[in-house]
């Protein structure tokens, strides 16, 4: 299993992901995309790290060039075990292996167990996938917690 944390990553080596222009509303909600890349055949984790509180809403995403068989996942993660349960630690499960449809998709991930992330914690998409290279972007929706 591969590991690429951030997905896409800039010349400077840090993960680029980026704001929706339409983020700002009076009650916080907050988009935010993120690209995963997938080089061939295998099951790839991309990590994406909470830098504040976060009540995560559900999001949306695509897939281009997925196969029959291709599942995706999303799940919080404690990746620096910063609650003490763990590096690695699957914290919450809020899509479980859902299958991806064989030619460019679009879908919905719902969080209907919606609760406060803690700041230090990741977002995880991980990606099953059998065939040729492919690509899957997501776009979280959440409201910021004030600190």
């Amino acid at each position: 299993m591969g590991t690429i944390a951030g997905g896409l990553r800039g010349q400077d080596g840090a993960p680029v992901v980026a704001q929706s222009a339409y983020a700002y509303s009076a009650e916080g909600a907050r988009f935010c995309g993120q690209l995963c890349p997938v080089p061939a055949a295998g099951t790839y984790s991309f990590d994406l790290r909470l830098e504040q509180a976060v009540r995560l809403q559900g999001g949306f995403f695509w897939s281009r060039g997925a196969s029959v068989g291709d599942t995706v996942t999303l799940q919080v993660v404690d990746v620096d075990d910063i609650l003490g349960r763990g590096a690695g630690a699957v914290l919450t499960t809020y899509v479980d292996q859902m299958p991806l449809a064989p030619f460019d998709y679009n879908g919905t991930l719902d969080a209907t167990t919606a609760g406060q992330i803690a700041a230090g914690l990741y977002l995880r998409v991980q990606i099953v996938h059998t065939g040729a290279p492919s690509a899957l972007g997501v776009t979280y929706r959440w409201f910021e917690v004030a600190s």
